[in-house]
């Protein structure tokens, strides 16, 4: 059964639709198979961004939109997303989607790679370095970048490709195991961005898939400043001999200064660190994106409202009109009647006097 839903969290009004260019793709969530409805921009980031996909399905269930398909925030460590449908544009400018479903090949005898839900055994390890190394391959980044490119068809050819290296899986298990490494990856890349260099264990297979896509998420350490040095024109001479009173009230009036420049030092480098630029994430763009279709549709309501008061106003005109135009004829039939009954007295006064 198939599920038209709006996960978009600006939802669009029915009068408001055509103000952008909608498109439809398909997934597999859990076993359910929906159908998303979405801008074209949300659309083809869907269709052809990994990391991006799991992102929007994760923030989805973790805002309970998904709940009614049995899928809550307590099952997103294992969350099955697979993507069965493709949307593409035509050349007189019409919306296709091409639905394609994922079946397993038939050379495929052998599903117990990636089953188990313990720790991996070494067969999956070889199937994940394998699956890593052919999506890895300049061959097939290049068919992936391509956004014309269906991606189930690829994935297919990922599992025929992997069969042929004595890893009998499908189409759906390969796409679904690199989707799980991507959502391991850019967790630990969020981690870091966050926390800088950190002390948290990569995790497996973290270099091969920042190799992958690591030019689509640059990690860029926090600076931090672990000491601060003591002025030289500050430090004490310790060769000098101190046989006075003054020599002590100097050392002390030294001892302050230097820990004035340490307070003036520290609030230096908390500023440099608080001007830090932080980094822009594909969410602030997708909230960007949200408040704008809401800007329009908030200016497109006010319009809407400002027509309908006008037509309500042009109503009750011509509604004042009809009524003056039906005044003015009963008048007018009166006045035929009188002048009528006045013309036949007259006639009849003169055939008397006749």
């Amino acid at each position: 059964m198939v599920h038209f839903v709006y996960l978009s969290w600006a939802f669009l009004y029915l009068s408001n639709k055509t103000l952008f260019n909608m498109k439809e793709i398909t997934f597999n969530i859990q076993g359910t198979e929906i159908t998303l409805q979405e801008t074209d921009v949300v659309a083809d980031a869907l269709a052809n961004d990994d990391e991006f996909t799991m992102f929007y399905f994760e923030r989805a269930v973790r805002e309970g939109r998904l709940a009614s398909f049995g899928v809550f925030p307590q099952s997103l460590e294992n969350l099955s997303v697979v993507r069965i449908a493709q949307t593409l544009e035509s050349e007189n400018g019409t919306t296709e989607v091409s639905v394609e479903e994922l079946s397993e090949p038939s050379s495929a005898t052998n599903c117990e790679i990636w089953s188990n839900k313990g720790k991996p055994s070494e067969e999956d390890i070889l199937a994940t370095t394998k699956l890593l190394e052919i999506r890895g391959s300049n061959k097939y980044k290049q068919l992936f970048n391509d956004k014309k490119n269906p991606k189930n068809k690829l994935w297919k050819n990922v599992a025929m490709v992997m069969t042929e290296n004595g890893f009998a899986v499908t189409a759906v298990k390969c796409q679904q195991k690199y989707l799980n490494l991507v959502k391991s990856y850019t967790n630990h890349v969020r981690h870091l961005h966050q926390t800088g260099e950190g002390k948290k264990v990569p995790p497996p297979f973290y270099e091969e898939m920042h190799s992958i896509i690591g030019s689509k998420d640059k990690i860029t350490l926090a600076n931090r400043v672990d000491t601060l040095e003591m002025p030289k024109d500050l430090e004490p001479d310790v060769n000098q001999p101190s046989t006075s009173k003054d020599s002590s009230k100097t050392y002390s009036n030294t001892q302050y200064n230097l820990q004035d420049d340490k307070q003036s030092e520290n609030d230096k480098t908390y500023q440099k660190v608080s001007k830090r630029k932080t980094c822009v994430t594909k969410a602030d763009v997708l909230s960007t994106i949200v408040n704008c279709n809401n800007q329009v549709i908030e200016n497109q309501n006010k319009s809407f409202d400002k027509m309908f008061t006008f037509l309500n106003e042009q109503n009750k005109l011509i509604a004042h009109q009809n009524t003056q135009r039906d005044q003015l004829i009963n008048i007018l039939q009166q006045s035929l009647q009188q002048t009528s009954k006045t013309s036949k007295k007259r006639r009849r006064s003169s055939s008397s006097s006749s």
